[in-house]
């Protein structure tokens, strides 16, 4: 009999703030949906953000292995930075893997998934997503899409103007999402189902600071959007029920980042420029002169320029010197050589060093800023270590990290030795 896998992801949404909202009674289905399973706090990518933690999910690799690094990315040869998509993506993805075994899937809102690739099914790209034709496959999706006003996000241009319309664009854009979702769900066969909520990153960056104040003008709303789609997952687990009787099927939740306060923005370029180490102000043409640039999220490469030191010993001493930086300042957490975080055959396309901030700290890579330490115009900000996974059985997961649950996935679907035998 054919296995059936679903999979819901919440963008964003941290472990701890689950437990808090279910402990306090704002989501009591999903409470309930909790005891038939394990739900687990599990750890994202370094860097934690979408592009990188969604990719590494949908091909059970690591950046090394697919190589996304970041939103953007830097070209080998000429170091010209370049903004990442679907096409970057060197690992088939999971529906890939189980599409040449005759299953068919199901995608919707998958970040980093832009421009839509033809697959077995049915595929929906998320964010980064511009245009609606090139973010679907089939053509016949695109025009059910076009026809119920589909979102692919909030605009969160005018959200930063204005929190009623980000209230107002968060609920017609989830509106849309759901509807979607309940569609290909009923209209569709498939054998591997997965749907993003992408919203619980959006209201998070910017109402964080309304989640725990009851004296916040916007902690109702904060609250009932999660009720709403506690809402939601309740009869979306319901119908999950329905189709477990007829087929062995999972269940499976999955969030690609943690969240918390934000305390403030790092310019780590600027301090390069004050160790003498970074010239010039385009990132798209780096200076001969510069021995190292950053990107956002703490990446660091090497630039070696005319120098006569090797990119070790230049990576080195770049290390310790930020080693002494984290004992004086309050923003680092860790710093990390790529052969530490990364493995694969893209290893030597990684930034050379890779910085992890503590919690409520943004490592910035702006290139205008005269100052290391600045304000951020969101109110929440990703953590690494918050992440969570839920499955409907019961289970022990030690160390878990995002890129373990493709895994999980395929011998839920009856393929286990898939991911081994592409490698």
């Amino acid at each position: 009999m054919d296995r059936k896998v679903v999979v819901l992801g919440l963008d964003g949404v941290a472990y701890t703030l689950l437990n808090d909202l279910m402990r306090k009674g704002y989501m009591p289905n999903l409470a309930s949906i909790m005891e038939d399973g394990t739900f687990t706090q599990m750890q994202t990518t370094i860097p934690d953000i979408s592009s990188v933690a969604w990719t590494s999910f949908i091909t059970g690799r690591d950046p090394g292995g697919h190589g996304i690094f970041g939103f953007t990315d830097v070209c080998p040869h000429s170091r010209g930075v370049y903004f990442t998509n679907s096409t970057h993506i060197s690992r088939e993805c999971l529906w890939d893997l189980i599409g040449r075994a005759g299953k068919r899937s199901v995608i919707i809102n998958v970040p980093a998934t832009y421009p839509a690739r033809a697959i077995n099914g049915v595929l929906i790209a998320g964010f980064v997503a511009t245009d609606l034709k090139k973010a679907v496959y089939p053509r016949a999706a695109y025009e059910y899409l076009k026809g119920i006003g589909y979102r692919l996000d909030v605009d969160t241009g005018k959200s930063r103007d204005s929190m009623d319309y980000l209230i107002e664009d968060l609920n017609i854009t989830l509106e849309k999402r759901i509807e979607t979702i309940y569609h290909f769900w009923e209209s569709e066969r498939w054998d591997l189902f997965i749907g993003v909520l992408t919203e619980t990153d959006r209201i998070n960056h910017f109402l964080w600071d309304a989640w725990g104040n009851k004296n916040h003008p916007y902690h109702r709303a904060f609250i009932d959007y999660y009720k709403k789609i506690d809402h939601f997952l309740g009869t979306l687990y319901d119908r999950f029920l329905s189709l477990s009787l007829k087929h062995p099927a999972s269940f499976m939740m999955i969030s690609d980042h943690g969240f918390t306060k934000v305390k403030g923005e790092v310019y780590i370029n600027h301090w390069l420029k004050e160790e003498g180490l970074l010239a010039g102000n385009c990132l798209g043409k780096i200076d001969v002169k510069s021995q190292a640039f950053a990107l956002d999220q703490g990446r660091i490469y090497i630039n070696q320029g005319k120098t006569a030191r090797t990119s070790w010993e230049l990576r080195q001493e770049l290390f310790d010197r930020l080693s002494q930086i984290k004992e004086e300042m309050p923003f680092l957490k860790g710093i990390f050589h790529k052969e530490e975080l990364y493995h694969g055959p893209l290893l030597e396309r990684a930034p050379d060093l890779i910085l992890l901030p503590k919690p409520g700290f943004i490592l910035k890579g702006d290139l205008d800023k005269d100052v290391l330490l600045g304000h951020s115009p969101l109110a929440g900000t990703h953590t690494q270590d918050d992440a969570f996974f839920f499955v409907n059985d019961k289970r022990y997961f030690n160390d878990l990290k995002i890129y373990h649950i493709t895994p999980v996935i395929l011998e839920a679907i009856g393929l286990y030795n898939v991911l081994e035998r592409h490698s």
